[in-house]
């Protein structure tokens, strides 16, 4: 049973899921020289979101994860 408008649980943690794999991906690329602006370009992301990632120390945690649980 599904409420209308009501946020799944799966959207959250896929939500999660791909800001990792973006994070790491972020990361993986600058280990590789790669600039932000061609990073930026690659993943389809803004260049503030891949500075943002760039320089964060683990990946982003949804702040909406305590209404999946």
């Amino acid at each position: 049973l599904t409420l209308q408008g009501a946020i799944p649980v799966d959207s959250t943690t896929a939500a999660d899921s791909r800001q990792q794999a973006r994070w790491v991906a972020v990361h993986e690329s600058k280990q590789r020289g790669l600039s932000e602006r061609t990073i930026a370009t690659m993943l389809g992301i803004s260049r503030n979101t891949v500075s943002k990632y760039a320089s964060a120390i683990s990946p982003p945690i949804s702040r909406f994860g305590s209404l999946a649980h």
